[in-house]
């Protein structure tokens, strides 16, 4: 069996495909792989492959109507020339790419949408983008979402799409890394002196593109005025910027987050375990997510999540049990949830243990299984 992926970047590749590439080709299966070769946040050095064959493809990652047909016409003669038995795009802006180049004589196509744009978005970017997501879910063989919303909104829109609803919960997440048993008292120490804190700091933890959509913002305003009243609080912002969207900061809310003591600006981690590993509680009210994979991070690591009640996070973090899933995304709202935290650790240990205690549910196995099952099915 011949199977190519297409994805967005090298870097998606690399966070969230490598561990089903390598489960391929233990089972003898050839694995391609086409994606541009932007590597974002890491280093070129870090572009490794394992036996995988992969194809640079500048795949945009925006809706340019012109670029996304340069990269049909890439993936098509990419196509004609490996021939494979199936092919699987992730992403909406690669599905979109494959769904232009799909022709007749194309394999099995199939794509799966890591959190679909067109039911969250309004205006000419809403609409546009719902022609893209809906007519690439009618062009294809199969289309797979990751959520109730996502699975209704596609139904309902495009009745004649074949549409699936996948079991496992998104990409997953790689539990043998994602262990807070992992990381000693020497470790933890020794990370906490190098920030600089220590152990009366309560630790909240950002992680993800600092963004107004996945409530970069928001955390700051809310942290802002939390640091205020709680001097021992710290906030650590793990991520990068996105050229792409903005952060949604004010020029005196920026300056603000740039300049407290309280906020440690981490930039984009490879081990972000690590730092989960030191943190109290997770905030992440972002407003537009598939299936988050930062907050199964978290939880795999026992961490507590602070969260909004959006697709994917509320499928993720269950409220009272885990975490606190907000009635509504407001600065009002979110100080009272961080405070409530720090001034619970009763309730900071319950939500720990219930989180650690379920971790197995977000196992990456389950996904990869999942996928190899479909791709079995599909090629007879």
């Amino acid at each position: 069996m011949r199977i190519l992926l297409i994805v967005p970047t090298i870097f998606s590749y690399n966070i969230f495909l490598k561990e089903l590439s390598q489960a391929m080709l233990a089972k003898g299966i050839e694995v391609h792989c086409a994606c541009s070769p932007n590597t974002l946040w890491t280093t070129s050095s870090e572009q490794t492959n394992g036996g995988i064959r992969i194809h640079p493809i500048p795949l945009p990652r925006g809706l340019n109507l012109l670029s996304h047909y340069k990269s049909s016409r890439q993936l098509n003669d990419l196509i004609k020339s490996i021939k494979p038995d199936l092919v699987h795009a992730h992403f909406s802006s690669a599905i979109f790419s494959a769904a232009l180049a799909h022709q007749k004589t194309w394999p099995v196509t199939i794509g799966t949408f890591q959190g679909m744009s067109f039911p969250l978005l309004s205006g000419l970017k809403g609409q546009l983008l719902k022609l893209a997501e809906t007519q690439s879910a009618k062009w294809l063989d199969g289309t797979w979402v990751l959520s109730d919303d996502d699975l209704l909104a596609l139904k309902q829109t495009v009745p004649a799409a074949k549409v699936h609803k996948q079991v496992s919960y998104g990409f997953g997440c790689d539990l043998a890394q994602f262990d807070p048993k992992l990381l000693t008292d020497e470790m933890r120490n020794a990370l906490l002196r190098k920030l600089d804190l220590n152990s009366e700091n309560y630790i909240f933890a950002f992680v993800g593109r600092l963004v107004g959509f996945k409530g970069f913002d928001l955390t700051v305003r809310a942290f802002l005025k939390v640091a205020k009243r709680k001097p021992n609080a710290r906030l650590l912002v793990i991520g990068a910027r996105d050229e792409m969207h903005p952060t949604n900061l004010t020029p005196e809310e920026e300056e603000a987050f740039q300049n407290s003591p309280q906020i440690l600006k981490l930039g984009w981690q490879k081990e972000v375990w690590q730092y989960l590993g030191i943190a109290h509680t997770c905030v992440f009210p972002s407003s537009r997510e598939g299936m988050p994979v930062s907050l199964m991070e978290a939880l795999a690591m026992g961490v507590p999540v602070i969260t909004s009640n959006s697709r994917g996070c509320r499928d993720v973090v269950r409220n009272q049990l885990d975490g606190i899933v907000l009635k509504d995304c407001t600065v009002p709202t979110l100080v009272d949830a961080m405070s409530l935290m720090m001034d619970n650790p009763s309730l900071h240990k319950k939500f720990s243990t219930n989180a650690f205690i379920d971790r197995d549910r977000f196992s990456r196995q389950h996904y990869v299984a999942e996928q190899i099952s479909i791709y079995e099915n599909l090629c007879g």
